[in-house]
């Protein structure tokens, strides 16, 4: 209700007094933000509002009407989809970063990704299932390295 109140005040006059537990308060830092169980500091903010120049409500209104014209229900919802997909790119990077090396080498294998290293390793001359093929990476890689190595002359 606090944001419908400011969008309704095109005379730009009136004073907001806000709980701090409201969800508004953060957005709407120039209302008279009180806790609501503060006897004493309710009281002053009404005597506050109540005594309030023109100028300041004006000031205050203005600054509050801005806010409410720029996060409307249309940037609420672009920002939830930007977090989801943030959110989204988090989790696969912890996922990754929660795998095993050999696992993450096996998926690679197992879903092509590899594909050059998988055909080096078919250089050998066998075809090795994914588990088989782990037990063998050490050696396979050196293998290769030796061979690229030999062959570029560098040995």
């Amino acid at each position: 209700m606090a944001k419908e109140f400011v969008a309704a005040r095109d005379d730009e006059q009136g004073v907001l007094i806000l709980s701090d537990f409201a969800g508004a308060s953060r957005e709407l830092s120039e209302a008279l933000i009180v806790n609501p169980y503060d006897h004493q500091s309710l009281s002053e903010a009404i005597k506050q509002a109540l005594l309030m120049s023109e100028t300041e409500q004006r000031d205050r209104m203005q600054l509050m009407r801005e806010v409410v014209r720029n996060r409307n229900v249309y940037r609420w919802a672009g920002q939830m989809l930007l977090d989801a997909s943030q959110l989204r790119k988090r989790q696969k990077i912890m996922l990754m970063a929660s795998q095993k090396p050999k696992e993450m080498l096996k998926d690679m294998l197992i879903n092509g990704r590899c594909l050059g290293n998988c055909v080096k390793f078919a250089d050998l001359g066998q075809l090795v299932d994914p588990v088989r093929l782990l037990r063998m990476v050490p050696a396979a890689f050196c293998r290769v390295f030796l061979r690229k190595r030999k062959a570029s002359g560098t040995d």
